[in-house]
Order: C-alpha cells, then sequence, then structure tokens
C-alpha cells in the first residue's frame, strides 16, 4: 500500500496496475489528429530572424540575456522581436529558451 510519505496516511485514490490498459503509440496517426503548431523549417525561420510580411504583432526573435530582480521574483528575459526592438518579457516559449541555452553553453566553453 502506497502512504503519504509526510503524512503516514494511505493513498487509496490510485489506479491498480490491473486496471491499466496498454498504449500503443502510432505517431503517425497521432500527427495526423494532432498536428504540430510549429516545423523545424518554422523554427529555424524565427531563430534566423525571418519575419513574416503579414501586418500584425512582431514575433519573438531571440533571448539576449536573463534578469531576476530580487530571489522572490519571477525570472524576466530581455528578447528581441520581428521588428528589431528590445522588451522583456516573463514568459518565452521551449524553443526560443532552448537555443537560448545551448548558445549560452556554447559561448562560455567558448571562453
Amino acid at each position: 500500500m502506497l502512504r503519504n510519505k509526510e503524512r503516514a496516511k494511505a493513498i487509496c485514490n490510485l489506479v491498480s496496475n490491473n486496471r491499466l490498459k496498454a498504449y500503443n503509440v502510432d505517431r503517425q496517426e497521432f500527427t495526423e489528429r494532432l498536428p504540430r503548431i510549429q516545423t523545424s523549417e518554422d523554427k529555424e525561420d524565427i531563430l534566423n530572424g525571418a519575419a513574416d510580411n503579414t501586418p500584425g504583432e512582431a514575433k519573438l526573435v531571440e533571448i539576449l540575456s536573463e534578469h531576476k530582480i530580487d530571489p522572490s521574483a519571477k525570472k524576466q528575459y530581455l528578447v528581441r522581436f520581428t521588428d528589431k526592438r528590445n522588451y522583456l518579457c516573463d514568459w518565452v516559449n521551449k524553443a526560443l529558451m532552448d537555443h537560448y541555452k545551448a548558445k549560452r553553453t556554447k559561448d562560455t566553453s567558448a571562453q
């Protein structure tokens, strides 16, 4: 029986193993049903700074730096947009964060 570590109370609302069903992943069917929002080509275009010619709001291009004003505050990121302006944001998408971390580790290893 599984117990809560802090309260030593039994956890009884979990599903047992014999009630679980096998999950077969058919990736092709899954991508047809739920297509990806951003393809790798789109990600490369965004990271290379290719802007859409459609009018509207500017898109994120890259993270320049990250800041934290005080220890209890959320991180803020200085982000460059396709309109060539820099803004502070408190959230960025995973693709930009991965690119920023890779760039940062590459820069630190080059020094």
